[in-house]
């Protein structure tokens, strides 16, 4: 993630539920501030309900000095659970695309 100017956040919370976001072996630029995440007031005393997890990234944005306390950290096999192409593509979805895009990119585990 990368920009030049503003500074953004990771993610946010939007509307009441589970909200799960992993960011893994990115590249985040300095754009991002030093909180990482923000999160609405109805939230606010319901931190358990939320999964936002950064693992394995590089960059100036990527310190986590800083970060808000509710911060999440997985184990490694918990994590790699969602990297695993069969989380996103488990119903073959990927192979219909009119361009093959899992050629030259690879999800790389811990």
């Amino acid at each position: 993630m990368i920009g030049d100017g503003a500074k953004t956040n990771l993610g946010r919370t939007l509307r009441p539920g589970n909200p799960r976001v992993i960011i893994a072996n990115s590249f985040l630029g300095d754009v991002i501030r030093p909180e990482g995440w923000s999160q609405n007031d109805f939230f606010k005393g319901h931190e358990g309900n939320i999964t936002f997890v950064e693992e394995g990234c590089t960059g100036p944005g990527s310190n986590l000095k800083g970060r808000v306390p509710w911060i999440n950290k997985l184990q490694k096999s918990e994590i790699n659970k969602f990297l695993d192409i069969s989380f996103t593509d488990n119903d073959g979805w990927i192979a219909n695309l009119p361009i093959n895009i899992t050629s030259n990119k690879e999800v790389k585990a811990f």
